[in-house]
């Protein structure tokens, strides 16, 4: 992800409420990240640097994602947390995983498609050329036939 399209992802997953969750993940991506090791004074400040190191280890669905579970495990009754969901973070992490690959045989499609036109068109310019060229030897033919035959001088 370039510098670009990292501001606009930072911009577009920025919020608040969002921090735990979003450690959590880079716990998980990035174990060793500077983000983690620094202390919480300014929750906002930690929230931003925190989002801003996540986005160079996973993606926006990802994120998302992580987001959308971790929301998924608070039970609105008590607003307490429930244990075991590992497996719905690993379950995550194999569609983000499937949905990056299907991306990329889409990228090899559509490369392939462009391939296709450009031949498409260069056979179709090529059938001009053999067109226009068996419609001057038609033409040559027509002359020739047209033309007196010479006689032979051999046949006096």
């Amino acid at each position: 992800m370039n510098f670009a399209e990292k501001k606009q992802a930072y911009q577009e997953l920025q919020g608040s409420g969002h921090l735990e969750m979003d450690k959590e993940l880079l716990k998980n991506k990035a174990p060793h990240a500077n983000a983690l090791n620094t202390g919480i004074i300014d929750p906002a400040k930690a929230q931003r640097e925190i989002l801003w190191a996540l986005l160079d280890v996973a993606t926006i669905e990802e994120i998302t994602a992580s987001r959308k579970l971790n929301l998924k495990k608070e039970d609105p009754g008590d607003g307490i947390k429930k244990e075991g969901i590992p497996a719905d973070l690993d379950k995550v992490n194999v569609l983000t995983e499937e949905n990056k690959q299907l991306k990329s045989q889409l990228e090899q499609i559509k490369s392939e498609k462009e391939d296709l036109r450009y031949e498409l068109s260069d056979s179709e310019y090529e059938k001009e050329d053999l067109e226009e060229h068996v419609n001057e030897l038609v033409e040559q033919l027509e002359e020739e036939k047209k033309s007196p035959v010479p006689s032979d001088p051999d046949q006096k």
